[in-house]
């Protein structure tokens, strides 16, 4: 082998070995967010269950449905936290979850506690970390707006963004001054400001994922409020195995039932390359929905108060490029009238 050769042979070896460190830096990556994601699992307050449970057992003899219904939020809350195997979810899925926490706080706080979500409608079926935003409600409950007389309220804003969307919790309570803010994020400040793992964590996972420019954003004035923020774009493959530039299906899902509908949504979140764009909860806003912008696929009901499934599949029919269709429904005697309006059609039993 000569100089030239031998030369050219080291270079695709330091070529190779270059690429080898980078696979594993990226798998380390990942293995680090799944990790820190498992952390902020295992991190549920303690106390939080204690003062649940025992904002439930004070309402069980004078008020037993409002303490059933704190139970069921609160079996929910868990079962969330549990489920949340995946590294990303939808923010409808995430804000169920704050929701759930929310309820249980409402309860122990009453109106010293006021909620106001504004949340653009093309945002939530965006896909978000799980388990992003419950540490920054709760935070701004417990250090913002608790320690304040009269309580105070907090605004959860997501808004579309330059091919991306923005995410901002908001509160006008107690405020802080900005050499507090600059602590924040020290881990060992921890036990004097009380912020706990939770704000690192959200932060942490933001830059991991997204880069240093999604960092947690928090701006303070004292006596005024707080406000914490973040930026994400939403074309990156968000830790799933999909194949860069693959087709992404849109999806209409068309039911009148409610727990048929979020169970539909819940399995499709499951399923990479699929962007649910809209619900309808009747064959006429179904129909509006879906011959206003294309879409790859519809679940669509059968049985409605309105139009059937049947009608608004024979006037989607009618339309050009017209969508797939697959029926849901838990009857099986609709399987035959299903096919016989097109072979192409699909059935899904509902369950």
């Amino acid at each position: 082998m000569n100089d030239i050769d031998l030369e050219f042979a080291k270079g695709l070896a330091h070529l190779f070995s270059t690429q080898l460190e980078l696979a594993a830096l990226e798998e380390q990556s990942r293995m680090l967010n799944s990790v820190k994601l498992k952390a902020l699992q295992a991190q549920i307050n303690p106390h939080f269950l204690f003062n649940a449970l025992n904002t439930v057992v004070s309402l069980v003899r004078t008020k037993p449905e409002t303490a059933r219904e704190l139970l069921i939020e609160l079996g929910e809350f868990f079962r969330n936290n549990l489920k949340h195997g995946e590294d990303f979810v939808t923010l409808k899925q995430e804000l169920h979850y704050v929701q759930s926490y929310l309820a249980i706080e409402l309860a122990r706080f009453g109106e010293k506690i006021q909620v106001q979500f504004d949340i653009e409608k093309n945002c939530y079926y965006n896909k978000v970390p799980a388990l992003l935003l419950q540490p920054l409600v709760e935070n701004a409950i417990k250090h913002g707006i608790l320690p304040q007389k009269g309580g105070g309220k907090i605004i959860i804003e997501a808004k579309s963004q330059d091919g991306g969307m923005q995410v901002s919790i908001e509160d006008n309570g107690v405020g802080m001054n900005s050499n507090k803010i600059d602590k924040l994020f020290q881990e060992e400040s921890h036990s004097s400001t009380g912020i706990g793992i939770g704000l690192i964590n959200v932060n942490e996972r933001l830059k991991s994922i997204y880069g240093s420019e999604a960092a947690l954003k928090i701006a303070s004035i004292p006596g005024v409020g707080t406000v914490m923020s973040f930026s994400i774009p939403l074309n990156i493959s968000q830790g799933r195995d999909e194949n860069v530039g693959a087709k992404e299906l849109r999806v209409v899902l068309v039911d009148d039932e409610k727990p048929a509908m979020d169970e539909i949504e819940y399995l499709l979140a499951e399923i990479p390359g699929i962007k649910i764009c809209g619900q309808a909860d009747s064959g006429e806003a179904a129909l509006e929905i879906i011959m206003a912008t294309k879409h790859d696929v519809v679940f669509l009901d059968i049985q409605m108060y309105d139009l059937s499934g049947f009608t608004v599949a024979e006037k989607l029919l009618e339309t050009k490029n017209a969508p797939l269709i697959i029926f849901v429904t838990a009857y099986e005697d609709y399987a035959v009238n299903a096919f016989e309006i097109s072979a192409d059609f699909q059935l899904l039993c509902s369950f």
